[in-house]
């Protein structure tokens, strides 16, 4: 008698993908429960249904004499059972490494090329693999958790058209064009792992185990071996409701589709390189329609789906602001002008904007003295000086008059009928006829620094600055603003860590100098006091506190804190654990809190509370960097290296999954790096 499950896949097969008589269907066959019961089902089916299958095993190489004993195990099974196999091995491991790409990724890329080039070779017409209903409900949580819409959420597909071009991603599934169409089939998409591991045991199956699928490091597993079972305990049906989300996002994703099928063609005007929007079309799309074009022509830019949630709704906050750019991954590039029209593609490569400062974020607070990172290797300072210097002849440097200032001073971007009084008595101009005579280029104008209070304009860095706020010899009080490019490009040519760089914010000459800049600063603060305890917030801070011990010239103490705030994200959670506490007793210490990086502040506030109530002489913070965009709390930071953008920065103790922190220098990681 028929068992269930092969009766389902053959109503499976007849429902959703019928095989041409005598069709070659490759299978492809790890040696597990899952992969294993689906070869054991459409052997059972091959006659009745009037295909033919061939099973292919790809040796990862991952496991050592295991990997091996599946490879032989498979081959074994298959001849068993009448199926021809073909089994392949590749070190995954060094092809990882080669291409910088983790584990995951690189055997998922390598294992689908293989597919297919092995379906091509013998004439087959589709590939099966054995993903199941758990699996669905595991993709679409990890979905879930990173914010997705229905693209992420409607998980995979059962039928998907699949090319040798590509590897098809085990997430979503895009079609592409094809000469000669291959399918992609998942006949056990519907099935749950419960239901495989009774037909492996009713039918006397003995699979092999794989012990890295218990391993809790992986995001996967612990969805599967910790989150999924607490779901279960609210809702028992947990895989069926999950699979059922998938179904229905993947029924809105492609009714979006085909709303963007019909406007396409009036929307854009696209090249091999660039393509171009019409802003008045694209002024009447509904939001989930725009976010659906700007997804597509970056896709079909860059030949891959690896646009984040937080890049896309930058890019179409951006558009409708003229004179805009925003870099997408991949070095592509969303550039507005006027009346909402907007380009993408790889027209503006980053070239393009190394050769004068640019601003991340549309305004930060200048503090006196202060440091801030500009987002393309330029940095900012502003200081008190102690005489008037000449303005240097490249425009970067100037003193303004301090008892002129009225207000703070803010660095901003430029702003609707911005104008400036020049130097000269030339009366007020615009900063966009300034742009025009200095022939600045157009991509460059949004992002150019300006440096300004509430009420006016002192300084276009590079420009012209405004008479009146200009320090003159009778100035008795000065304030230095500074801005100077890094020499960065020698390592970003450089292979391994530093090609997963997108560009580097401060160079190792740049921290070393501020650091030692604040080693002077805290010398001067401590000189009359004794018993001063550096405590550093590990892991962080490691290479920032041993640089900044060696800049103070007093004795003091060094102890450790190990703290968690942001568990495997690169963002802080909120929620603060103590994992390490001192060994050192502060009552009556004068301590200085050293930090990598202020993010949100509730870390540091955790910290500085906790130790307050240990009774030290004094509490202060030292910080490198600080993201005041990020801000959570009020604090307030004694002694700040840089204030930076908010971007995901690594290198000099900062990490990615423990990766980077021996970099020399502090670089924003590629976005790919952290998504895939």
């Amino acid at each position: 008698m028929e068992s269930l499950l092969v009766a389902r896949v053959r109503a499976w097969f007849a429902e959703a993908q019928p095989l041409p008589h005598g069709a070659v269907l490759l299978v492809g066959v790890s040696g597990g429960a899952d992969s294993l019961c689906l070869l054991h089902v459409l052997a059972a089916l091959r006659e009745p249904l009037g295909f033919r299958l061939h099973a292919a095993h790809l040796n990862h190489q991952l496991r050592g004499a295991d990997s091996d004993a599946d490879a032989a195990f498979v081959l074994e099974t298959a001849r068993a059972w009448g199926v021809p196999a073909t089994a392949k091995t590749v070190d995954i491991q060094a092809y990882a490494q080669a291409h910088r790409l983790n584990l995951h990724h690189a055997a998922r890329e390598v294992r689908y090329r293989w597919f297919a080039d092995l379906a091509h070779a013998h004439n087959a017409a589709a590939v099966a693999v054995a993903h199941t209903a758990n699996d669905q409900a595991e993709t679409v949580l990890m979905h879930l958790l990173r914010g997705a819409g229905s693209t992420g959420l409607r998980g995979m597909a059962a039928v998907s058209a699949f090319t040798p071009e590509k590897a098809v991603s085990e997430d979503t599934d895009e079609p592409e064009s094809s000469t000669k169409p291959l399918y992609l089939l998942r006949p056990l998409l519907t099935t749950t792992r419960a239901e495989i591991e009774e037909y492996c045991r009713d039918h006397g199956l003995q699979p092999r185990q794989d012990a890295t699928n218990a391993d809790l490091y992986y995001t996967r597993n612990r969805i599967r071996h910790e989150l999924l079972p607490q779901l279960a305990t609210f809702n028992p049906n947990i895989i069926a409701s999950l699979g059922r989300t998938a179904a229905i996002a993947a029924e809105e994703h492609d009714f979006l589709q085909q709303r963007l099928d019909n406007v396409w063609p009036t929307l854009v005007r696209p090249t091999p390189e660039i393509i171009s929007f019409d802003g008045s079309i694209w002024r009447t799309l509904h939001p989930a329609l725009q976010r659906a074009a700007i997804r597509r022509a970056y896709q079909r830019i860059v030949s891959a789906d690896t646009l984040a949630w937080e890049r896309l709704e930058q890019a179409r906050q951006t558009i409708g602001r003229a004179g805009r750019r925003v870099e997408l991954p991949g070095h592509v590039w969303l550039v507005t002008d006027n009346d909402d029209n907007f380009t993408i593609g790889r027209a503006y490569q980053a070239p393009v904007q190394l050769h004068a400062p640019q601003l991340a974020g549309d305004n930060y607070p200048l503090a006196i003295p202060g440091h801030i990172a500009l987002a393309n290797g330029w940095v900012l300072t502003v200081d008190h000086a102690p005489a008037l210097q000449p303005p240097d002849s490249d425009g970067w440097q100037i003193d303004l008059d301090a008892d002129v200032l009225t207000e703070p001073l803010v660095l901003r971007r430029r702003r609707p009928g911005d104008r400036i009084q020049l130097t000269g008595g030339h009366g007020h101009r615009k900063l966009q006829d300034l742009f025009v005579d200095a022939k600045v280029p157009q991509p460059l104008r949004a992002a150019w620094p300006v440096i300004a209070t509430e009420r006016a304009i002192m300084w276009m860095p590079g420009l012209k600055a405004a008479a009146r706020y200009v320090a003159t010899p009778q100035t008795h009080s000065i304030i230095r603003i500074r801005l100077y490019k890094t020499h960065v490009e020698d390592y970003m040519k450089e292979q391994g860590m530093h090609a997963d760089i997108d560009h580097i914010l401060l160079s190792e000459e740049v921290i070393q100098a501020r650091v030692k800049e604040l080693g002077a600063q805290i010398t001067a603060t401590y000189a009359e006091d004794d018993n001063l305890l550096l405590v550093g917030v590990l892991k962080g801070c490691a290479m920032f506190m041993v640089d900044l011990a060696r800049a103070i010239d007093l004795p003091l103490a060094i102890d450790f804190m190990a703290i968690s705030s942001y568990g495997g994200s690169r963002e802080s959670s909120g929620v603060v654990r103590l994992l390490k506490d001192l060994d050192t007793d502060i009552a009556d210490r004068h301590v200085l809190i050293v930090e990598d990086i202020i993010d949100s502040g509730l870390t540091i506030e955790y910290l500085r509370s906790q130790l307050q109530r240990r009774n030290p002489a004094s509490l202060r913070v030292c910080s490198l960097l600080n993201k005041p965009e990020r801000r959570a709390t009020a604090m307030a930071i004694d002694f700040l290296g840089f204030d930076i953008p908010n971007e995901f920065v690594v290198g000099y103790g900062l990490d990615y999954a423990e990766q980077y922190r021996n970099l020399p220098y502090i670089g924003v990681l590629k976005e790919e790096i952290y998504t895939t």
